[in-house]
């Protein structure tokens, strides 16, 4: 598989997942749920809720120094939704720097194996591959700490000054997206290194697994 249909997947490892954050707003959304405003052999993004571009590598001001949330699940934690009602199961907020080329590729290989596509890929054509491949993630459900969210009509005004293709754009309007705004309370001050991140949750699973092991 292709970073560029890698990209449209979140899981990590069970209950760890890595999304793209709208460094303006604070949107974290599913990674099939930012809406597309060109195909040039990839994608460039806007976020579905303020309409401004994915941007990893700018630094403006106003923007978030981190360019993705890696969000992992945690039994021991209540967490307030969105909508303030209570979630069972808690989570942690890991903010995190664009990674690195030797990181990014290890990153790409634990989500192709947690996707396990079920359907060969091969003879398709590029944005063939990328509707199976978000066919697929949808599939596998969303996670509880999402809600559904509309996209909103500013975020399409803006998005209409980058281009005239809406590819997915009626999808988003009919269906929805699955997404939430990051909490407040979450520290952005000084995100983690890609490398540091994926020392922090190996370790975290490693312990969790020995600890359940001994019990």
């Amino acid at each position: 598989m292709t970073d560029v249909e890698l990209d449209l997947t979140s899981e990590l490892l069970p209950g760890i997942d890595e999304y793209y954050l709208c460094r303006w707003c604070g949107l974290v959304a599913r990674n099939t749920d930012w809406t597309s405003t060109t195909w040039c052999g990839g994608y460039h993004f806007a976020c579905p809720i303020c309409g401004y571009r994915y941007e990893p590598w700018q630094t403006k001001v106003g923007m978030s120094k981190a360019s993705k949330i890696i969000v992992m699940e945690s039994p021991e934690e209540g967490f307030i939704r969105p909508d303030r009602t209570l979630q069972e199961k808690g989570v942690v907020f890991v903010p995190v720097l664009w990674a690195d080329t030797t990181t990014a590729v290890l990153q790409m290989r634990f989500k192709e194996i947690m996707l396990d596509m079920e359907k060969n890929l091969d003879g398709l054509t590029p944005k063939e591959r990328v509707a199976e491949v978000t066919q697929q993630v949808m599939a596998k459900g969303t996670r509880t700490y999402f809600q559904r969210m509309a996209v909103t009509d500013a975020a399409k005004a803006r998005i209409n000054t980058y281009t005239k293709d809406k590819y997915r754009y009626e999808e988003q309007e009919t269906a929805g997206i699955e997404a939430m705004i990051l909490p407040a309370d979450v520290r952005m001050e000084e995100p983690l290194s890609q490398t540091d991140a994926l020392a922090m949750y190996g370790m975290t699973k490693w312990l969790t697994s020995n600890s359940s092991s001994q019990m």
